[in-house]
């Protein structure tokens, strides 16, 4: 889970420079639906229990997978989120967005995802975002903005240079 400060949880930011934002769109398919947003002011549920996570507190570098049980390209994507968060290279923050706890729980547990996840039931989130579909990820720079992405599920191969793209090599 993201480290708490003083106004909430946040995420640890690294002491290297190289991990700094880019703004430049990537190349090929990722070109396509990417923008920035500034992340709102929502507060949600830890799916273990503990304090909710207020969104706009959020710090970079940080990964945000919106994901639901329901969502077959997210079930294919998971694994290569959770394989990002075992690395070290950038923490990665799951939202259960639209779905119900015990069929979130459920494919976690099937899939072997034990990244942290927090609950979005209504998909506030997603909306604040200006999407209506999954998958959706948001890659949160230092200063709290989020470069939102929507398109193919992503892989390894695909989830690599986007890490790279927005934070440098971490």
């Amino acid at each position: 889970m993201p480290t708490t400060g003083p106004e909430g949880p946040i995420a640890t930011l690294p002491t290297s420079a190289a991990a700094k934002p880019s703004g430049v769109p990537a190349t090929g398919p990722a070109r396509r639906n990417i923008r920035t947003i500034t992340l709102p002011e929502l507060a949600l549920e830890c799916m273990a229990g503990g304090e909710p996570v207020r969104l706009s507190a959020l710090r970079g570098p940080l990964v945000i997978n919106l994901w639901a049980s329901w969502c077959t390209p997210c079930r294919q994507e998971l694994p290569a989120f959770q394989r990002l968060a075992d690395s070290g290279r950038v923490p990665v923050l799951g939202v259960v967005t639209e779905d119900s706890r015990d069929a979130a729980a459920w494919l976690a547990d099937e899939l072997k995802v034990s990244l942290p996840s927090v609950y979005d039931r209504s998909g506030a989130l997603k909306a604040a975002a200006g999407e209506m579909a999954l998958p959706l990820t948001l890659f949160v720079t230092a200063d709290g903005r989020a470069i939102v992405y929507r398109d193919v599920a992503l892989t390894d191969q695909t989830l690599a240079p986007l890490i790279e793209q927005h934070f440098g090599r971490t």
